[in-house]
């Protein structure tokens, strides 16, 4: 796992959340606010399991918009998300683009080895 995967991880297991679930999306889809806010925002909800956060997480990653930074803090959020569930729903994490789901099967893979075949599908070329 490279460097800043890691950095991030460990962001994700720190302290209790400071803000609340609307707080953090409202900061993640404000595009006047720090784009170091909007990362940490991305980042720390990847740490709530609200339904709405799944849905934001990939409304950035999809916006032609979002910093590469913020796309790829979005995937590692999705991620653990679906760790945490224990959910993949493979055909959605498909439409990734591939900054955040090269950093999503990362963390996947080395959360949820038992997904490995699940996973493969989605690293193979798209057509």
């Amino acid at each position: 796992m490279g460097r800043r995967i890691r950095r991030l991880l460990g962001r994700l297991k720190g302290t209790p959340p400071a803000f609340s679930t609307g707080e953090l999306i409202r900061l993640l889809v404000d595009r006047d606010a720090r784009p170091s806010d909007r990362d940490d925002a991305a980042i720390e909800l990847g740490r709530h399991d609200d339904p709405e956060v799944e849905d934001a997480l990939l409304r950035i990653v999809r916006d032609p918009g979002s910093s590469a930074e913020l796309t790829e803090d979005c995937g590692l959020s999705l991620a653990e998300i679906w760790s945490r569930r224990d959910q993949l729903d493979v055909p959605l994490a498909a439409t990734l683009p591939p900054p955040a789901l090269r950093i999503a099967l990362s963390v996947l893979e080395s959360r949820r080895p038992e997904w490995i075949d699940r996973l493969a599908s989605l690293k193979s070329p798209k057509k």
